[in-house]
This record gives C-alpha cells, sequence and structure tokens, in this order.
C-alpha cells in the first residue's frame, strides 16, 4: 500500500489538531521563548478564541482541542459558562504579533498581591531578585538607588523594574553566579563567604517563583505571559560549605567585661538621667546580656516590651506583640532567666519609662517590610565594643546568641538548647550553633605513657 501524499482529515479527527496547536512564543529583544503549554485558535459562527490547553503533551493537547471543537458544535459557545471560559483564557498578543512578556515590576506587583508569604518575606525576595536583575542589566549600584530624599532609589527602581522577566534566563543567572561569587585574592574565608551569599540571594530571589507560595495564586492571563521555562530553573546553588558555629570566645569573660566597662553603673541609685532613664552604655550591657545570656535575636531584644518579662517567675516570653512579629510559629516560647539578670533588668525597668526594656528617642515602625531598628546606635556601638574584646563574627550579637546555645548544649544537652533558641527542629541547632565547649578525646592517647 502507497501511503497517500497530503492526506486532509477533518475537524473531529484527533490528527487535524495536531497541525494546529502550538507554544505561544513571547520576542526578547532578538531571541525567542516558546511558552509550556500548547494553545489553539478556534473560529466557530464568526467568533474566534485562544484557548490554553494546560499540557506541553502534544498528544494530550490535540485531543483537548478537538474536544472543546465537538462541544462547540454540539452546544455553541453557550457551553462555555464563565468558569469554562476561565479555564480556557484567551493567550494575550502584542500589536506586532508577538507574546507580550511581564517586566519584573509587573511580576513583583502582581506577587505582592497573591502571595501566600508575609509582607518582610515577600519583600526580602523582591529585593534579592532585583539585585540579581539590576547586576546583569549592569543598572549602577552606586548609593544613589538608597538616597530616598532625592529620589535615587525611585530611579533605580524604574530601571530595574523595567527589565522583562523573560530576559532572566538561566545563562544570565548562572554567569551572575560565578561572576558575583569571583575569587578574592585567594582567601579562602572571603571566597567561602561569597559563595554562600550567592546562595542566599538566588534562593530568596527564586522562592518568588515558588509553585506552592506565588505560582499557584496568580491569575490565568498572568500564567500566560509568564517566560517557559521559569527564571531559575536549572541553576544549581553552589555546593553547600560548612556554616557550623566555631566558638573563638570566652563567654564569661566577655560578661564580666561588659558588667565591669558597661553596666557597672546600672545598680546605682540615681535620679533621672535626662530623656531616657538609661545611659548608652548600660542598654548595650542589657543587649549583650540578653543575646549571651538568653539567646534573644537583634529584633526580639529591640522590640522586647517590659509586658513581656516577668522577673517574679524569671522569664521572658517571646511571642507577638504590636511592634513584633516573630521570626516563625516555632520561634515563640518562654526563656528562663540567670537570677543574676533579673537584677539588672530590675534595675533597669525601676528606672524606665518606656514600654521598651531597650529604651530610644526612635519610635518603632509598625508592620515594616524591611529591617528597621529602634536602637540602631546602641547596637552598633555593642557591635564596636564586642569586636575589640575579640568577637570578630559578621554578626558579632548572633555570634553571641550560638554562644548561649552551645553552653546551654554542654549543660544540658542538644534538645534543651534547641527548645532554648526556639528552632524548628533538632538538625538546624546542631549544624549551624552548636561547638563542643570542653575537649572531647577518646582517651586512647593514655597508653602511650611511659610505665617509668
Amino acid at each position: 500500500m502507497h501511503k497517500v501524499a497530503n492526506q486532509r482529515f477533518g475537524k473531529t479527527d484527533v490528527r487535524y489538531w495536531e497541525k494546529r496547536i502550538y507554544l505561544p512564543r513571547t520576542q526578547v529583544s532578538e531571541a525567542t521563548y516558546l511558552t509550556k503549554n500548547y494553545a489553539v485558535q478556534i473560529q466557530f459562527k464568526k467568533r474566534r478564541r485562544t484557548f490554553t490547553l494546560g499540557t506541553a503533551n502534544k498528544a494530550v493537547a490535540a485531543a483537548r482541542a478537538k474536544d472543546i471543537f465537538l462541544t462547540l458544535r454540539a452546544q455553541g459557545w453557550e457551553a462555555f459558562d464563565e468558569a469554562e471560559l476561565e479555564s480556557h483564557p484567551p493567550v494575550e498578543e502584542s500589536p506586532d504579533g508577538n507574546f507580550s512578556s511581564l517586566t519584573l515590576g509587573e511580576y513583583i506587583q502582581e506577587a505582592s498581591a497573591l502571595a501566600d508569604v508575609s509582607s518582610r518575606t515577600l519583600e526580602d525576595y523582591a529585593r534579592a531578585l532585583r539585585r540579581i536583575v539590576g547586576d546583569i542589566a549592569k543598572i549602577s549600584k552606586s548609593s544613589k538607588r538608597f538616597d530616598y530624599r532625592r529620589g535615587g532609589r525611585d530611579a533605580w527602581l524604574k530601571k530595574v523594574d523595567a527589565i522583562e522577566l523573560s530576559s532572566l534566563t538561566s545563562a544570565a543567572i548562572q554567569k551572575w553566579k560565578l561572576q558575583y561569587a569571583k575569587t578574592n585574592g585567594g582567601d579562602p574565608e572571603r571566597d567561602k563567604a561569597a559563595r554562600n551569599s550567592a546562595n542566599a540571594y538566588l534562593r530568596l530571589a527564586r522562592s518568588l517563583f515558588s509553585e506552592k507560595k506565588v505560582l499557584r495564586h496568580l491569575n490565568p492571563d498572568v500564567k500566560n505571559r509568564m517566560p517557559s521555562p521559569l527564571p531559575f530553573q536549572g541553576v544549581e546553588f553552589f555546593p553547600r560549605s560548612s556554616t557550623r558555629y566555631v566558638s573563638r570566645i570566652d563567654a564569661e569573660e566577655i560578661i564580666v567585661a561588659a558588667r565591669d566597662e558597661l553596666g557597672a553603673t546600672l545598680l546605682e541609685k540615681r535620679g533621672s538621667e535626662g530623656e531616657l532613664g538609661t545611659t548608652s552604655e548600660e542598654r548595650q550591657f542589657l543587649i549583650l546580656v540578653l543575646a549571651l545570656c538568653a539567646g534573644l535575636r537583634r529584633n526580639e531584644i529591640d522590640k522586647l516590651l517590659w509586658s513581656q518579662v516577668d522577673l517574679a517567675r524569671g522569664q521572658v516570653g517571646i511571642y507577638p506583640t504590636k511592634y513584633l512579629k516573630p521570626k516563625s510559629e516555632d520561634s515563640t516560647g518562654v526563656v528562663d532567666l540567670d537570677p543574676e539578670v533579673i537584677v539588672y533588668l530590675e534595675a533597669a525597668q525601676n528606672r524606665s519609662d518606656s514600654p521598651f526594656v531597650i529604651e530610644s528617642l526612635r519610635e518603632p515602625v509598625v508592620n515594616a517590610s524591611y529591617s528597621c531598628c529602634r536602637a540602631a546606635d546602641d547596637f552598633v556601638s555593642l557591635y564596636r565594643w564586642l569586636r575589640a574584646k575579640g568577637v570578630d563574627d559578621r554578626k558579632p550579637l548572633h555570634a553571641l546568641r550560638k554562644e548561649f546555645g552551645s553552653v546551654i548544649c554542654q549543660k544540658h544537652g542538644l534538645y534543651i538548647a534547641s527548645r532554648a533558641l526556639r528552632h524548628a527542629d533538632l538538625g538546624v541547632t546542631a549544624s549551624f550553633y552548636i561547638d563542643k565547649k570542653v575537649p572531647v578525646c577518646s582517651g586512647i592517647g593514655s597508653a602511650l605513657k611511659s610505665n617509668e
């Protein structure tokens, strides 16, 4: 049997639709990108509509196109009520025939309205994504982008947000990743820090394209304008390097030095110090004590209210307040205080007219989508003091929290340390926060001892 050339099929044959379904295209500069799922245009009774078929499988797409046509022929357009038509939204085309692509700003705006994450978390995602896109597009990173009064940030945002999302290809992101983590003079620590920072940016930015958190909530017409493949698909992180805490400080030496140099006057009875009841040195001492002796995070210390402190029971409660949203649900809990810490907190409370443990003339920003520290000046001064004492960690206050966890682990075990740090699981505590505080030896070396 000879094959019939140019064989034609009727519209009731799935093979007819196999030749008419297509992958919509989007044009970016000189490159053309195909969307993920097939679409088809169907004309019936002087009305034409483009349907997305919701699948990347050509055979399945052709079968769906045939079913849509048969439904139209049997029941007319009335068979497609609003809900049904929404399941087959039109593919939007630009005037020149190319399918329009979302800009970065448009996508962030859509995601901000629908994403199932907090505004602070979403802002972190968007900030990381804009940083990567701005670097790829070579948009100036001068300090002017932080100049709110002169509109520097608005100008920078306008340029970055105008970039088309489809230009964020895997190749461009991979090139950015390697460039960002380029070697720094052969310094292993700086190279490690650069790779970790690149991974952090990638992880945050990629989260803005999470199916669970963002994509499933987007409107169908927005989904149809998304590039295919999605940004960050196929981009791998740098191999994970160890971030286990290595203790380089003596907690008791630090606390004694802080008592003598910063908190020596806190227990003295005296009149008002002016607008605030405590001096800067005394506030620095309280910050240090809450971090090193109670394991509190910076934001928890900065927003801590006296109403959260129960001096009679010797406890601090970390829970949501008007000013504080804990890092996660697992971050809530009660922290026990040493009797000596209670003495200093009681002295500070007697002298304070502020609802906050750490006094400041700055008013707190409620529901900020960015990191906002009331007592920033006192924290910076404490960091300077800690570095002078040998705490050279990039985040010296967080190093005190890790030291707190290590001491608890030594005395009470890993589980209690994880509870005291208010971690979601033991793995986080063991991997990042705990260092051994006593020598651990096998004892086998004792066999080398001479019998003489």
